[in-house]
């Protein structure tokens, strides 16, 4: 079947999306990118959502398939929430092709939830700019752009908050009074990316508040204060960190395993083997069993590891992210 006959299918809601058949999608010659382009916009509209959260699934499956043209295309739709997925699509890209559209989002969509989105998606290309793997022009774009965010009052905390997220990744003196005015904000989300922020800075100034934030009343602010102290890689964190395995809830403890297995070394390790040897709690057990088979890799790579960040967890309520 041709790309031009399986977009004419894709119309009908009674065929099955399988992989086989997403699998066309992935790196599109530029014959199959206008065959695309030319039959997307007769997808009904919550077929095109399902479609692109597929896409999403698969490709965070299967790292050899490439969507970034569908993605891409899929920025420009007349649905938010399907621009808004298109994003997630795109976070991990290194195709610097992405920025300009990712900021043309950021600072011109209609829908806050898009911005938001293209503010986080812009927080991998911030990491590529401080690694020194992006030329100047496009990190002075990166910066700029979030910089405005964060700057507007005028914009919705959802949008700022993940600006701040981003823009945490330039070791910039401006980045630190950013982050503190987030975390002296009542609004408790944009608390919870403050410290999400303090971990990606690397900034050890913030690591006593990490720690201390391990103890929160907040499970969300416990999460992610143990993401945080991921980030870090500081062994002197493992014994808060050893505290929250035994956190009530489960998504906080999982978050500590993780963290433990993030940073590695000999305590981490033993740490890690004897959760996986007790069974006093199977979920943990078999978290922490993963996370040893995975530290113990010749090439440890936690990317691997299904655990849930803050928006599956339920710790978000963006009915609130409106100020």
């Amino acid at each position: 079947m041709s790309l031009k006959e399986y977009m004419v299918e894709l119309r009908d809601p009674g065929h099955e999306m399988t992989s086989a058949g997403l699998g066309q999608l992935s790196g599109l010659t530029d014959e199959d990118e206008r065959a695309f382009k030319a039959g997307w916009e007769a997808i009904p509209v919550n077929r095109r959502l399902e479609l692109i959260n597929r896409l999403v699934e698969i490709a965070d499956d299967n790292a050899e398939l490439d969507y970034h043209a569908v993605f891409c295309y899929a920025l420009g739709d007349d649905e938010p929430s399907v621009r808004e997925h298109a994003t997630l699509g795109l976070w991990e890209t290194e195709d610097r092709r992405t920025i300009p559209l990712l900021i043309e989002r950021l600072e011109h969509d209609s829908a806050d939830e898009v911005r938001g989105a293209a503010a986080q998606a812009l927080g991998h290309f911030a990491v590529l700019a401080d690694s020194g793997k992006l030329v100047p022009r496009d990190t002075t774009r990166i910066w700029e752009a979030l910089k405005a965010s964060v700057d507007d009052e005028d914009e919705p905390i959802m949008v700022r908050r993940r600006s701040l997220e981003s823009i945490a990744a330039f070791r910039s003196p401006e980045v630190r009074s950013w982050i503190q005015w987030g975390f002296d904000h009542s609004e408790s989300m944009l608390r919870q990316s403050a410290l999400f922020a303090m971990g990606r800075s690397g900034d050890t100034a913030w690591l006593e508040i990490v720690v201390g934030e391990m103890e929160s009343d907040d499970p969300a602010m416990r999460y992610e204060a143990a993401n945080a102290a991921r980030e870090y890689g500081e062994e002197e964190t493992l014994p808060a960190l050893t505290e929250l395995i035994h956190d009530i809830d489960v998504q906080v403890s999982l978050a500590a395993l993780h963290a433990i297995a993030g940073i590695g070394g000999a305590k981490a390790r033993g740490l890690l083997r004897s959760y996986a040897n007790s069974g006093d709690d199977p979920v943990v057990q078999e978290a922490a069993a993963e996370a040893l088979e995975i530290l113990e890799a010749d090439a440890a790579d936690f990317s691997t590891m299904k655990l849930p960040n803050q928006d599956d967890i339920g710790y978000e309520n963006d009915e609130d992210d409106d100020f």
